[in-house]
This record gives structure tokens, C-alpha cells and sequence, in this order.
């Protein structure tokens, strides 16, 4: 790798990294293949390692190691996982605390990817940083002879980012006789800041889905990332709606200390969300102490989608209850359910203000079986779902009637059902 030849070789090389950017390579198959191609240009690279931190509400961090035997995997490392003794001794802790350093005497901006890049190289062969990192002696003895670790920052809008945490951290290691040459750990440290921009590009775009899909759920933060983000950009679907609402939420959130409240309200939710996304439905919104969440539907799957949206339904309705029964154990207060469920045509996009816009579902099937969860109360159920939802379920001798009643808002009376097992003594046969 020396002359006109090896100059060229890492000109491509660089010039591939930067299109894998613009692509938005996966993190995981950049390293693979970056490793594939310095290993053709005569650098024998045998292990990669790379971290970055993410935006995401489990996981602080993904990391990406390749080796020539196993090729690349992706770890994603939860939330407080930092903590762990593995990492706090680790020569890549290391370099992440040296980007403080260099953050700081960096100023609003970046002098050059070169000034900011934490560096440092421990030649394993001859036995160097084994003293401070037990991980080096463990890398010596599976027979890698050099260890290469990098860290670089993140920066936003010219600065640096505000928790000063974000960034890439990484290595690069061979496992050849005489370890790295001092023109192959030159062109190493060449390409590190552009290996780790590409996979920033990646990273962003990954956490953007993930952002949109916690925000919005999974379709609704599909459209929007694909265009759909104009005021007005609405289709008439058919969906079976899951409306959720806990009692006694008010009451109690006068009473608990906030931190408590929230806690407890989460464990509520939980036993509502898992159910929908279970049975492959997205939640839309939280209202408070309750949800709006879709099971789509079209012509040919309308009976197995009402039938998802039922079983969502049961299965939050069973995992309430059984965190009722924990509670009452340790003397807790605690909030029963009341769910509604129907299916029709609503209107599914934007709404709002030009600058301000909500994904969500409107029209007057959402509002009718708002009603409806209104009335499982005065109707002694947990439960209640329309005709239009039971006859599209196929399983009408699984309810029972509850007679034709009134919803505030819709002027002729409708027929409401709730399940046998969730039915008043006073509920008639279907």
C-alpha cells in the first residue's frame, strides 16, 4: 500500500465511505464491508468495533462488532447499561471521556474532524496498556497484536451537543505478527472520521423511524417520514377502533405524589399498549389515562382484524385485572378498565395547522365509539362493542345484547353488546 497504487486505494476508499453516507448504509453492513475493502487494500484489519449513542427510549446505544471469523453484529445496549464494571474499565471509556477535553477547547465550531478525534494505539505485542485495561490482556491472548481505539463527538447546529454525550467510540484491531504498519494506523486514522459520519448518517435516519413510530406508531410514522406532512393529507380507510379508558384516574391523581402517579400510570398503560402492538394494531394517541389505537382493515381481512382488535382488547382487560389484584395485595388503590370497540370508515392523516399537525383518525365512526366507552358504566361492563364490530367478528354467540340505547351525539338509537363473560345480571340473550 505505498505509491500511486496505495494513494489511489485510499482515495477510493474514502470516497466510498462518503457515498455509503449519502446512502445511509446500515451501520452494521458499513463495517463489514469497510473492513472488506481496507483488508483488499493490504491492511489486515481482524476486528472493528463501533458505538454510537442513539435517541431512543430503551436503548442509550448500539454497537457493531466484526471479526473475520463470525462477520458483523449489532448490540443494542439499554439504558443504564454504562454503569456496568466491562465498560468503566474499558480503554473506550477511556476515549469517551477524552472528547470532553476536546469539546471544550474546540469552541462553537468544529476546527477539523482531525483536531477533534480521540486516538490512541496500544501494541498488544509488546504489551502496552495491559496495565491499565484488563480487556487488552484478554485480546493479547486470543492472539491480536495491536488495538487501535478512536472516539469522536457529535456536534448540532455548530456546537457541540448539549448533554456533551453523543458520538462514536470504536477500534480497530489485527491480528497480523508485526501488527500495524505506521502508514497502514496513518491511513486508519485517515478514514475513521468519515467511517464514523457514514454511520451517523444511518444512525439519524434509524432514529428518526424510531422517534416518528414512539410518537406517532409505526404506520402513521411511516407516512409522515414519507412525505405525508402537509395539512389536509387525509384517505377514508376502514378500521376497527380500540378505545381505552381507566376509572378513577382523576380521584387518584389527586391523592398520589406526582413521581408515584406517573409510575403507576405507566403500568397501567403498558397492559394496554403491549395487547395492541401485540395483535399487530398501532396506537395512535394516549388520552390522558386511556388510548385510541387502529386495527386497518380491508375487504378481505375484516373478519380477522375485528377478531385482533377483540383479543387486544381481552388481553388488556386480563392484565389490568391481574394488576388490580397485585395491588390490593400491598394495599394500593386501584383503576378499573372500560374499553369500547367498533369498526367503519374514518378519516386517517393530517390534521391541525399548517405548523402544527396531529397523525391521527377522526370522523364519526371515532366519535361514536367514544360514546359507547361512555356507557360501560351506566351499563354495569367493562366492555361494549357495536353490532357493525360483532357481526364483523363472526362471533356473535360469544356476546350478549345490551339493548338499543342512545349515544350522546348520534341521533338514532344503537344497538350495543358486550362480551358474556363481561355481562350485567341484567343483560338479555343476543
Amino acid at each position: 500500500m505505498t505509491g500511486a497504487d496505495g494513494a489511489a486505494g485510499v482515495d477510493a476508499l474514502s470516497d466510498w465511505l462518503v457515498a455509503q453516507g449519502l446512502l445511509a448504509t446500515s451501520t452494521q453492513d458499513l463495517v463489514a464491508r469497510t473492513a472488506a475493502r481496507l483488508n483488499a487494500l493490504g491492511v489486515p484489519v481482524a476486528r472493528v468495533h463501533l458505538a454510537g449513542t442513539l435517541l431512543d427510549p430503551q436503548f442509550d446505544a448500539v454497537s457493531v462488532t466484526w471479526t473475520a471469523a463470525e462477520g458483523s453484529k449489532a448490540t443494542p445496549h439499554p439504558h443504564g447499561s454504562d454503569d456496568s464494571e466491562d465498560w468503566l474499565s474499558s480503554p473506550l471509556k477511556w476515549a469517551v471521556d477524552g472528547i470532553g477535553a476536546r469539546v471544550a477547547g474546540s469552541g462553537p465550531t468544529p476546527p477539523g474532524a482531525s483536531s477533534l478525534l480521540v486516538w490512541e494505539r496500544f501494541c498488544l505485542r509488546r504489551g502496552q496498556g495491559m496495565n491499565r485495561f484488563a480487556v487488552l490482556r484478554d485480546f493479547a491472548t486470543e492472539g491480536y497484536t495491536d488495538y487501535l481505539v478512536f472516539a469522536l463527538p457529535f456536534y448540532f447546529d455548530g456546537s457541540a451537543a448539549p448533554n456533551g454525550g453523543d458520538g462514536m467510540v470504536g477500534s480497530w484491531m489485527t491480528d497480523a505478527e508485526g501488527g500495524f504498519s505506521d502508514d497502514q494506523v496513518r491511513l486508519l486514522r485517515r478514514i475513521t472520521p468519515l467511517l464514523a459520519l457514514a454511520s451517523r448518517s444511518h444512525t439519524f435516519w434509524a432514529t428518526g423511524h424510531t422517534v416518528v413510530a414512539t410518537y406517532l406508531g409505526r404506520d402513521a410514522g411511516h407516512r409522515v417520514l414519507t412525505g405525508t406532512i402537509r395539512l389536509g393529507d387525509v384517505e377514508t380507510i376502514s378500521t376497527a377502533i380500540l378505545l381505552a379508558d381507566l376509572r378513577g384516574f382523576t380521584h387518584l391523581s389527586e391523592t398520589y405524589e406526582r413521581t408515584r402517579m406517573i409510575r403507576t400510570l405507566n403500568d397501567y398503560l403498558a397492559c394496554m399498549v403491549e395487547p395492541v402492538t401485540r395483535n399487530d394494531g398501532q396506537v395512535l394517541k394516549f388520552l390522558g389515562d386511556g388510548l385510541l389505537a387502529s386495527f386497518a382493515v380491508s375487504d378481505n381481512d375484516r373478519t380477522s382484524r375485528c377478531r385482533a382488535a377483540l383479543a387486544a382488547a381481552e388481553q388488556a382487560l386480563e392484565r389490568v385485572d391481574s394488576l388490580n389484584r397485585q395491588r390490593l395485595t400491598v394495599g394500593e388503590p386501584i383503576m378499573p378498565l372500560d374499553l369500547a370497540l367498533h369498526v367503519g370508515q374514518v378519516f386517517y392523516g393530517n390534521v391541525g395547522s399548517e405548523r402544527r399537525l396531529d397523525f391521527t383518525v377522526i370522523g364519526p365512526a371515532v366519535n361514536e365509539c367514544s360514546r359507547m366507552e361512555a356507557m360501560c358504566g351506566p351499563n354495569g361492563t367493562c366492555l361494549i362493542a357495536s353490532s357493525t364490530f360483532v357481526a364483523a367478528t363472526g362471533m356473535a354467540s360469544r356476546f350478549v345484547s345490551l339493548g338499543h340505547q342512545l349515544l350522546r351525539g348520534v341521533e338514532e338509537p344503537r344497538e350495543l353488546f358486550t362480551l358474556v363473560q363481561y355481562a350485567p345480571v341484567t343483560a338479555g340473550p343476543p
